[in-house]
């Protein structure tokens, strides 16, 4: 076969390819490149003469001038069983990427490995048979790791399949139902969303004292995918919520006013009565201080054809009992009215014991294990400098990140 490299694709090209391909992410397609607006993109790939055969939209940054790094999130896509390409592939990225003056290229195939849930065995003791072979053609292989930090994303995802015929978790079923007859309210947004967000957001990062996204990343997501992105909240009325328990108040207080019920029906009356009167003292409280509007939840979700991706979700922990259940499945929801047939809800820890892999676990999704990250050295003498200094660059930049969102 003869293969020719392709330095310049065009966004629609490499979208559809992206689009077409089993292994496509969302974070391969064109419009990523400009949510990244802090790296520098390259669009390449490998044509057989009829078709495109591979793509990989590469984000680069600088190191230390003129020198950079090359990442592929969730890619390269192209078929991995077909060695001749992967090997044409890699051998002319390694001179697109050395006349880019990268130190290396880092990427992340979206191959699965493994699929496990909470409470199976994880270990990982031998090399599947893909990463075998990337290793012995050069590529160096950060293991199968299992937590958070050690990789540029979370080498194990929660991704729901939204065309499965399953039963939908019985305590998800309860959660949701709970916050409906709490009256809680679903409320999509697009752009005008956003502040709201960020506020949600930025209290689930004072909750779990890391540093997340400010809002003008938010809005920058929510104009690059327009209609392809959504927002989706849940709203809590106190005032429309206080008319309804009252009303409803009213009616069991009259059912008892009636003779013709058992005392053992009057009883349950009173115990749902004694209920009622708890909750509009809370609804009470909630209007004194906080108004008539609270906003519980949210979520901020993209999509792009086949594929989304749960990006963020932030909740007010003053209403922890109302859950964020609701804004997640509406999420959910709004991907599969949008005709995607999976949802990537984001990274867990690998080893499925973590409070993100309980709470997504009620979604019934796919734990999904990766290959892994592997880096393709480029300038060799300056990628084992630069591989030693990086993770403690890596763990200052996060913390000056956070500081500096203390002080906003």
């Amino acid at each position: 076969m003869t293969y020719r490299w392709i330095e310049n694709i065009p966004a629609e090209q490499l979208d559809a390819f992206v689009e077409s391909c089993g292994n496509g992410s969302v974070l391969q397609e064109s419009r990523w490149a400009k949510v990244k607006e802090n790296w520098e993109s390259y669009f390449v790939g490998v044509s057989d003469g009829k078709q495109i055969v591979a793509t990989a939209m590469i984000l680069s940054r600088t190191l230390v001038r003129p020198f950079t790094l090359f990442y592929i999130p969730r890619g390269p896509i192209m078929d991995f069983e077909n060695h001749e390409l992967v090997e044409f592939f890699f051998a002319a990225l390694k001179k697109f990427a050395k006349k880019k003056h990268a130190v290396y290229v880092k990427f992340d195939p979206l191959i699965v490995h493994s699929v496990h849930q909470p409470g199976d065995e994880v270990e990982v003791k031998e090399d599947d048979p893909l990463t075998a072979y990337l290793k012995s053609i050069g590529m160096k292989h950060h293991g199968y790791t299992l937590d958070f930090d050690s990789t540029f994303q979370p080498r194990t995802q929660a991704v729901v399949y939204l065309n499965e015929d399953k039963p939908m978790n019985k305590k998800l079923r309860y959660y949701l139902n709970n916050a409906k007859n709490r009256h809680v309210e679903i409320v999509r947004m697009k752009e005008d969303g956003v502040d709201l967000f960020a506020e949600l957001e930025h209290k689930t990062e004072q909750r779990k004292n890391i540093s997340l996204r400010n809002a003008d990343y938010f809005r920058r997501l929510m104009q690059i995918y327009g209609d392809e992105a959504d927002l989706s909240f849940a709203k809590l009325n106190v005032e429309t919520s206080l008319q309804r328990e009252e009303q409803l108040k009213a009616d069991l207080e009259k059912q008892l006013e009636d003779p013709k019920y058992s005392k053992k029906k009057r009883f349950e009356i009173e115990e749902r009565l004694a209920s009622v009167n708890k909750y509009i003292d809370n609804l009470q409280s909630f209007q004194k201080e906080y108004g008539n509007e609270i906003w519980i939840s949210g979520g901020l979700i993209i999509r792009s054809g086949r594929f989304s991706e749960l990006l963020y979700a932030g909740m007010d922990e003053n209403f922890r009992s109302y859950r964020s259940n609701s804004s997640f499945q509406d999420a959910l929801d709004w991907a599969k009215e949008n005709g995607c047939e999976k949802c990537n809800t984001g990274g867990v820890e690998g080893t499925l014991d973590d409070s993100l892999t309980v709470f997504k676990q009620l979604y019934s999704p796919h734990f999904e294990s990766y290959i892994g990250e592997f880096d393709m050295p480029v300038n060799t003498a300056l990628y084992g400098i630069i591989n030693t200094v990086l993770p403690f660059a890596k763990k200052a930049r996060f913390a000056i990140a956070a500081r500096r969102k203390q002080k906003e």
